[in-house]
């Protein structure tokens, strides 16, 4: 059940804070990658999984992939970094073959990640310095990170934590319980990417949840690329309250630097099934992305193979769950970057073009 009063009261909270946008009295790490001279993206949020079929099938259509890396199940932190490199690297290695960007989920390095359900938490990684210079070492030697040129190299933008609203990455309280700071896990995290010599100017990406992101008004501001998802909505309702979403994120920013832009993240999955609500949004979400500058890219929430190896059928994935994939796959020709026009060129065709 849908909650809207709470979402009408939280819009009053966080509408009652201070503007702050170009005053930054805080000392918080300015935004430095908002002004990233790319496309406009067309991609997958979480799209990794253990099988790398995904990418021949959206290959075509898309020019953004988002590399899932904080899933460690293994308490022992030296296996959730390992699995967290490895899980980058192997598909850097698939996107860089197929002409593909990448925004790499960092969650496992620059922070301390819950591992199961009963301890979903981030945490703060008092050696984040180090893991994440090592990861960028690694990134730069193999070719996938050009530094300071985000523009360039198959790295395109870091995604520092999942829902952090959700993760317990909301905002410090004062007595009253107003938010009064960021986080101060999640502004670690930040400020070691953003102080790294060779990411100064790289975007910095999150997605929140439409139902938690009152939590943490002034977090939300450090990020550069801000996305909201929503389970339980529809279309029509998913696009309004992402209006009020951008609304908030502007009337409350307490960083500055480079202004933000945000990303359209569609929610499909098992929740919602293949008659679900979210059934005929394709091209809605197309016309929302093409009125709104500030809007960088759409990224349908995941998409799996309809099939696990063994050939049973895989539960999880964009192509059996929902209506929308024939749409997305349409729609995806029509938001393509082209190599050897300027790179804020977007290339905009007929979304119809079958697949």
């Amino acid at each position: 059940m849908r909650l809207r009063s709470w979402v009408v009261l939280m819009s009053a909270l966080l509408t009652a804070i201070p503007v702050m946008a170009d005053n930054n009295a805080y000392g918080y790490p300015y935004r430095t990658g908002g002004n990233y001279a790319g496309p406009r993206w067309y991609g997958y949020y979480g799209n990794n999984n253990s099988f790398d079929s995904y990418v021949p099938q959206n290959a075509d259509h898309t020019n953004i992939t988002e590399i899932w890396a904080t899933y460690s199940i293994d308490p022992d932190r030296s296996h959730q970094l390992s699995d967290a490199r490895t899980a980058i690297l192997d598909n850097l290695a698939v996107a860089k073959q197929y002409g593909e960007r990448a925004m790499v989920d960092v969650g496992a390095i620059v922070l301390l990640p819950g591992y199961n359900s009963d301890s979903p938490c981030y945490g703060e990684n008092p050696v984040a310095a180090t893991d994440f210079q090592d990861l960028v070492q690694t990134l730069i030697d193999a070719g996938y990170l050009i530094p300071n040129h985000p523009e360039s190299g198959t790295v395109s933008s870091f995604y520092v934590a999942d829902e952090p609203d959700g993760n317990c990455l909301y905002d410090s309280l004062d007595a009253s319980f107003n938010p009064v700071a960021p986080n101060p896990s999640l502004l670690n995290a930040i400020s070691v990417i953003r102080q790294n010599a060779d990411t100064t100017n790289f975007p910095l990406a999150t997605i929140v949840t439409n139902h938690k992101y009152g939590n943490m008004p002034y977090g939300l501001g450090l990020f550069d690329w801000i996305g909201m998802d929503d389970y339980d909505t529809d279309v029509a309702t998913y696009v309004n309250d992402f209006s009020l979403f951008e609304r908030d994120a502007a009337n409350n920013d307490a960083v500055g630097g480079t202004p933000q832009q945000f990303m359209l993240i569609p929610v499909v999955s098992s929740q919602v099934g293949s008659a679900g609500p979210f059934s005929k949004g394709a091209p809605y979400m197309q016309a929302r992305f093409l009125a709104d500058n500030s809007v960088i890219g759409i990224m349908p929430f995941k998409w799996q193979p309809p099939t696990k190896p063994d050939g049973t059928p895989n539960p999880d994935g964009m192509n059996d769950t929902s209506s929308w994939a024939p749409g997305y796959i349409a729609l995806g020709k029509s938001i393509v970057f082209v190599a050897n026009l300027p790179a804020e060129t977007t290339v905009i065709t007929d979304f119809l073009i079958p697949h």
